[in-house]
């Protein structure tokens, strides 16, 4: 009997909620604007709950799906009119904006959302539409969860949270018309953690670690997949300590960087050999401040000292590629300008002897100085002029003993001088021209004797 009784009560409650559960029409208000709204469908307690449909004052479809307690529940479709379009649209249509799992009025689940003042194609698989913004999970009206973001430019797929990337994803972003991939964690829309950049052809680009979407630390690869530069980074560039490679796999440059540029101590090496180029301070990627500079075998020095700009400015040594003693041979020292000697300097036999020291402009004898033979003997000493001795002076042979003193014109006697025999007695004294008797003068013999007196040219007296 109690049984019985029980089963009445619940057949009285079903059939209770069938009589108040039926389709009827509903007159809501918009929550923003204020606007009428008509709804048909399942109706229970007067209040909108179930399967039905919602249209605007002016008879457009709104929303169709379903309700609960007036409000969206449940998978649906939600329709807008669209003002802002791409050209093969019109105006003031009324379009699907989101079609998928609703709760208490907001977007809640698995959902797609779509917008119309573009076409969203970038990276996007056939058979899509061209409308698709946004596919995955919602929380609260946001993308939240796993979900894939088709704007113009980049594309997105991967962990969302309030609406902006967040955990491990993926980004493909266009870069001199070329497509790019980047995977790894992001946090609060950018690249933070571990993460890898790749070519358009797959191969990675960069592997390391991100900081507010920027490279910190990591290496660089060529797109055939070698190392390019392993290091620290700063804002996508190389910076701090680190090596660059070339494309063959040696070593390119080993040292200091500042915003993608050599700037502090390092080592250049050569593409071809490997062998070590240049060692020391870098400017700009320039040789800069002191710095040595190698030959060919990446061990002779080729120039040991200051630098400006990636040519030898300041006090510095240049070396003979060749040295037949154990240590390196001085081939010119001094002080440097734009790659040339500028004001005092030495050069140097490859035997170690001073060829000439003094001053220098542009790499050439200028000034006062002093010229020897290769054994260390005085040549000549006295003024220089664009390589070449300008003036009066005096030259000597190898044993010491003079030559000529007088004037001296181009490197040949020209002017008023004497030149001696080899007991240092007077040969000829008089006037010369291009390193020849021209003009009035005197010969004597060995002896002392006077043999001719007068005039000369060419060499020659003329009686």
């Amino acid at each position: 009997m109690l049984v019985v009784l029980a089963e009445v009560i619940v057949l009285v409650f079903v059939m209770n909620n069938i009589i108040e559960a039926n389709f009827n029409s509903l007159m809501f208000n918009n929550p923003v604007t204020g606007e009428p709204q008509q709804y048909f469908g399942t109706v229970i307690g007067n209040v909108a709950s179930g399967e039905g449909r919602l249209f605007d004052h002016r008879g457009n479809l709104i929303y169709c799906g379903g309700f609960n307690n007036n409000l969206y529940n449940g998978y649906s479709v939600k329709y807008e009119q669209i003002n802002a379009v791409h050209s093969s649209m019109s105006v003031g249509e009324y379009e699907c904006v989101y079609e998928g799992e609703f709760s208490e009025g907001e977007y809640n689940g698995q959902g797609k959302e779509y917008r119309y003042d573009a076409e969203y194609t970038f990276e996007k698989e056939l058979g899509k539409s061209t409308q698709l913004y946004y596919e995955g999970e919602f929380l609260k009206g946001k993308h939240c969860g796993h979900g894939t973001l088709y704007e113009i430019t980049p594309k997105y797929q991967g962990g969302f949270f309030d609406g902006i990337y967040n955990g491990y994803g993926m980004k493909w972003f266009l870069s001199d018309n070329e497509i790019y991939r980047m995977e790894g964690y992001f946090r609060d829309g950018q690249m933070n953690g571990h993460g890898v950049q790749y070519y358009p052809n797959g191969q990675p680009f960069f592997e390391g670690e991100y900081m507010d979407g920027l490279g910190v630390s990591g290496t660089f690869y060529f797109e055939n997949g070698s190392i390019k530069y392993e290091g620290s980074v700063q804002s996508d560039k190389y910076h701090g300590s680190g090596i660059l490679y070339w494309e063959n796999g040696y070593t390119c440059y080993k040292g200091d960087w500042n915003e993608g540029m050599r700037q502090g101590e390092g080592i250049s090496y050569s593409e071809q050999t490997g062998l070590q180029t240049y060692s020391g301070g870098w400017q700009k990627n320039e040789w800069s401040g002191y710095g040595t500079k190698y030959y060919e075998d990446g061990v002779t020095p080729y120039y040991i000292g200051y630098w400006e700009k990636g040519q030898e400015s300041g006090w510095g040594v240049r070396y003979y590629e060749d040295s037949h003693n154990e240590e390196y041979q001085k081939a010119k020292e001094g002080t440097w300008s734009d790659g040339r000697l500028n004001g005092k300097g030495t050069a140097y036999y490859e035997n170690g002897e001073v060829r000439y020291t003094g001053g220098w402009v542009d790499d050439e004898y200028s000034g006062e100085g002093e010229w020897n033979w290769d054994n260390g003997q005085l040549y000549f000493k006295g003024h220089f002029e664009n390589g070449m001795v300008e003036g009066n002076g005096t030259t000597y042979n190898r044993d010491g003993t003079r030559i000529y003193e007088g004037d001296i014109s181009g490197n040949k006697c020209n002017g008023y001088g004497t030149c001696y025999w080899e007991n240092q007695k007077i040969k000829y004294q008089g006037e010369w021209k291009e390193d020849k008797y021209s003009g009035e003068g005197k010969e004597y013999s060995k002896d002392g004797e006077l043999l001719r007196e007068g005039t000369f040219m060419n060499g020659e007296f003329i009686p």
